[in-house]
């Protein structure tokens, strides 16, 4: 048996690992939709996908973590551009990434893609390094939405993910990225995760995310949809100062009036 936290740290019981992947692989037999967004560097883009029956043994590696070497991917030598397509030829859907590129540093891009436990990160479109998410009994997570966000002047790597059989609560992670300049290669902090399932419960669904801006500190906008696609009826400005999660809420009839917000929903939002 596998042991889930629940959202005050405890544990309770749950069932094997194997009967989530059987779950998930009855789900793609039968050709159901499966509903995948996330947020671009614009904070709106916006995918469906459906698999149908004869291609659920090709798209069977997609449910199974593949490193940095199985992808091929080589420091300094592959591209952004080259990962995606290798990542998609693979079978992997919602491959998504967001970049950030500051006037005074690097780019900084993060790849993922839905049932995939690895996030892989990109500096000046090279790749350079990935990191493992810890995602308890998750073990076919949909990754929703990711960000390179910033807080005095540091880059943050942001993920909502959320667990696509439903076994563990939806999800804020947040990693410290530094550049080291010497070396050319970044380091990464201990990954910080946050339960964000009461938003889930209070606006019913959280389905095609939105973040909007950069800026931790002062906040990043987030919306979403309730479960039948109704948005929110106030979204959040979202702040981390590294140990804590701040959720401000501001009413969707002022959040709409941002160009992008305003086209997410109408939905006009591309990636």
């Amino acid at each position: 048996m596998r042991l889930k936290r629940d959202e005050e740290g405890k544990t309770a019981a749950k069932e094997p690992r194997s009967a989530t992947r059987r779950a998930l692989e009855r789900f793609f037999l039968v050709g159901a939709a499966a509903l995948a967004l996330s947020a671009g560097p614009a904070g709106c883009a916006r995918s469906f996908y459906a698999v149908a029956p004869e291609r659920a043994t090709e798209l069977g590696n997609a449910f199974d973590t593949q490193t940095p070497e199985q992808l091929g991917f080589v420091r300094g030598s592959t591209t952004l551009d080259d990962a995606i397509r290798t990542m998609s030829g693979r079978g992997m859907t919602h491959v998504v990434e967001n970049t950030n590129a500051s006037s005074n540093g690097a780019a900084i891009s993060v790849v993922g893609a839905d049932f995939q436990c690895l996030l892989h990160i990109f500096r000046n479109r090279r790749y350079e390094q990935s990191i493992r998410l810890d995602l308890g009994t998750a073990e076919l997570p949909q990754r929703y939405a990711l960000r390179v966000a910033e807080r005095r002047g540091e880059k943050i790597i942001m993920a909502l993910v959320r667990d696509a059989a439903g076994i563990e609560p939806a999800m804020m992670v947040f990693v410290h990225y530094s550049s080291n300049d010497t070396s050319g290669n970044g380091t990464l902090g201990r990954p910080a995760y946050i339960n964000i399932s009461d938003l889930e419960r209070r606006h019913n669904g959280m389905q095609d995310p939105l973040f909007v801006g950069y800026d931790l500190q002062a906040g990043i906008t987030f919306i979403a949809r309730d479960s039948e696609g109704v948005p929110w009826e106030n979204g959040y400005f979202i702040s981390w100062d590294g140990r804590s999660l701040g959720k401000t809420p501001v009413p969707f009839s002022e959040l709409v009036m941002c160009d992008c917000v305003r086209s997410w929903a109408e939905g006009q939002e591309r990636h």
